[in-house]
């Protein structure tokens, strides 16, 4: 089996309510662009937070990667996270 080809990716932003839609399915890939999206793009970056710590949670491990990936974007995007964003990505490096 041929691995996956990484590159960058750029998706775009979701309204809240379909990107909840998206997290509840089954879809680790679009449930990953979904939340990178969000975190690139979105102005709430406190609910796209909240949303990071549920999928740190997900079964996936990718998910759970992007996740982390994103609290990152956030990080970077509004200056700040909170002390529980610090522990969740600590514990995702783990």
């Amino acid at each position: 089996m041929t691995p996956k080809r990484m590159g960058y990716d750029d998706p775009d932003p979701m309204e809240h309510d379909q990107a909840l839609v998206v997290f509840a399915g089954e879809d680790s890939d679009l449930i990953s662009r979904t939340i990178v999206g969000l975190a690139l793009h979105d102005p709430d970056g406190e609910w796209v937070e909240t949303q990071c710590w549920r999928l740190s949670e997900h079964r996936d491990p990718t998910v759970r990667g992007t996740a982390g990936l994103c609290l990152g974007h956030i990080a970077r995007r509004f200056g700040q996270v909170t002390p529980k964003s610090w522990s969740i990505a600590r514990r995702l490096c783990e």
